[in-house]
């Protein structure tokens, strides 16, 4: 009967604890590091996170690859995206194909403007066909926001 009240009393403090603690939000750590800044603005907008701060966005993205699951990041500044943060994907017949620099490097310059299109990388067609669809479809909608 002890151990019972024990363990529902360690129980009850946990949930507390829980509930009273932050949470921790990496999209917002990740967009802060990006921007270079401790402070980002949300921006309210449908789907994945978005965030700015000075002139920079930060654009969370994600669609469904051949695999699954394709989300990561892009931060655009001024007119051009200047980085591109890949977080989940299991494309290609190791599940890293769009996790190397290589294959994220052309949209490092591009025009933040729909639609992307980049070179697709052979044996990866689909892969690079999905990422691109990814980017665009956020970017049409981060547009539409802008007065």
């Amino acid at each position: 009967m002890r151990a019972h009240l024990l363990t529902a009393a360690l129980l009850a403090v946990a949930l507390c604890l829980a509930l009273v603690a932050p949470e921790r939000d990496a999209d917002r750590e990740l967009a802060q590091e990006l921007l270079g800044t401790a402070y980002v603005e949300a921006i309210d907008m449908p789907g994945p996170p978005a965030f700015r701060a000075g002139g920079g966005t930060v654009l969370f993205f994600e669609h469904t690859g051949v695999q699954g699951p394709v989300r990561g990041a892009i931060l655009v500044e001024g007119d051009r995206i200047t980085d591109m943060v890949l977080l989940e994907s299991r494309e290609g017949l190791d599940h890293t194909t769009l996790d190397r620099e290589w294959f994220q490097a052309p949209y490092r310059g591009h025009v933040a403007k729909p639609p992307i299109v980049v070179d697709e990388v052979s044996g990866a067609t689909i892969s690079s066909q999905a990422l691109a669809k990814a980017v665009s479809e956020r970017l049409k909608q981060w547009q539409t926001l802008a007065p």
